[in-house]
């Protein structure tokens, strides 16, 4: 994408829309694990536990939950060495 932005002009403006794009698309991949993190901790292993337990807790440990994930995936992420490749084994 850096190189077809260099063009300039048209071949600029695509490139910061597919930039712009990946970027989105990553976002909404990544948001959508940190709800599923949350359902899947929060219903499968905190409700049948505690099945007395209001919707008022469960959403508070929902976002506990929430909040403790994204906190591990960015402490991972700083602390990360091997960058993105050495994700895929190559």
């Amino acid at each position: 994408v850096e190189q077809v932005m260099t063009l300039g002009g048209f071949a600029e403006v695509i490139g910061v829309i597919a930039l712009t794009a990946s970027l989105a698309a990553i976002m909404s991949t990544a948001d959508s694990l940190v709800i599923a993190i949350s359902q899947l901790v929060t219903v499968e292993l905190i409700w049948p536990w505690r099945p007395s337990a209001t919707q008022n807790e469960l959403a508070w440990v929902g976002r506990f939950t929430s909040l403790f994930s994204v906190g591990m995936g960015l402490i991972i992420g700083i602390l990360w060495k091997g960058g993105v490749s050495a994700l895929t084994g190559r």
